[in-house]
C-alpha cells in the first residue's frame, strides 16, 4: 500500500508544477565556498554573477626602547668592620612595541567599505578604513640580584572583523558584508554575502529561501527535473 503522507507529499508537488508554481528566490546572496586567504595583495571576489576586486594591505609598527641605571655600592663604609654596601640597585628598563593593522579601500569598483560591527547597516562607510589587528608590549627590568618582566599581548590570538560594503554592479550598487577571521597577518575572509537588489543590508544579515516544497532537487526552481524526479519516485513505498 502507498504511504498516504508520501503520495500527498508528491501530490502538492506535482500540483505546484502543473499550476506553473515558482521557488521564491533570496534576495541575500551569502558566499559559503572555502576561506579565501588575504595576504596584502588584492583578491577577486565572486557570487552568483556579482563580482570585484577587494584591496587591503597591512601595516606593521614597531618600536624599541632601552634604558638602564645601575648603582651598586654607591655608598660604601666601615664602620661594620670592612666595605658594606649601603644601596645596591641596577635598574634596566627594556621597552619594545609590535603592531599589526589592516588597511582597506574601495579601488575602483567598490564605492563605499569599511569596518563595522556586527548588526550595523550598511550605509555610507566610507571610502578607506584601519583595523588593528594585533598589538603586544613588553617591558622588562632587574635589579643587583633578581628580574622580573611584563608583558601585554594579544598577539597570536584569534580576531573577528567584519566589513560593510557597497559595489558598483552595472547601474546597481548593490550593498553587502563580509566576515575577515584569522591571528596576525593570517587571515582570511571565510562568509561574504549581499542584497541583490539593491535594498539595505545588516552585517552578518542572511535570509535563507523559504520553504518550497514544491522544488524537489532543492535548485530555487520548480520545473520538469522536479517532475521527473517526482515520476521516478512514482509507486508503493519500500
Amino acid at each position: 500500500m502507498t504511504d498516504p503522507t508520501r503520495l500527498t507529499t508528491r501530490l502538492a508537488a506535482y500540483g505546484a508544477v502543473a499550476m506553473g508554481g515558482g521557488a521564491a528566490t533570496a534576495d541575500i546572496h551569502v558566499y559559503e565556498g572555502p576561506p579565501i586567504d588575504l595576504d596584502g595583495v588584492p583578491v577577486e571576489l565572486a557570487l552568483d554573477g556579482l563580482s570585484f576586486e577587494f584591496n587591503h594591505t597591512f601595516t606593521t609598527f614597531t618600536n624599541q626602547f632601552q634604558s638602564s641605571f645601575s648603582s651598586c655600592c654607591s655608598y660604601s663604609t666601615t664602620s661594620m668592620g670592612g666595605t658594606f654596601c649601603n644601596f645596591a640597585t641596577w635598574n634596566v628598563n627594556a621597552q619594545g612595541t609590535f603592531a599589526l593593522s589592516m588597511n582597506i579601500s574601495c579601488g575602483t569598483e567598490l564605492n563605499n567599505i569599511g569596518f563595522l560591527n556586527l548588526g550595523d547597516p550598511v550605509d555610507g562607510v566610507g571610502c578607506a578604513d584601519q583595523s588593528s589587528i594585533c598589538y603586544s608590549n613588553f617591558n622588562y627590568w632587574q635589579n643587583c640580584t633578581n628580574s622580573s618582566s611584563n608583558q601585554t599581548s594579544n598577539c597570536g590570538e584569534e580576531v573577528d572583523l567584519y566589513v560593510g560594503f557597497t559595489v558598483q554592479n552595472g547601474k546597481s550598487e548593490l550593498n553587502g558584508w563580509m566576515r575577515i577571521e584569522g591571528s596576525n597577518d593570517e587571515l582570511a575572509i571565510t562568509r561574504w554575502a549581499f542584497e541583490d537588489d539593491g535594498g539595505p543590508i545588516a552585517v552578518g544579515e542572511e535570509s535563507p529561501p523559504p520553504p518550497c516544497d514544491a522544488d524537489i532537487n532543492k535548485d530555487g526552481k520548480v520545473d520538469a527535473a522536479d517532475l521527473g524526479l517526482l515520476i521516478a519516485a512514482w509507486g508503493d513505498c519500500p
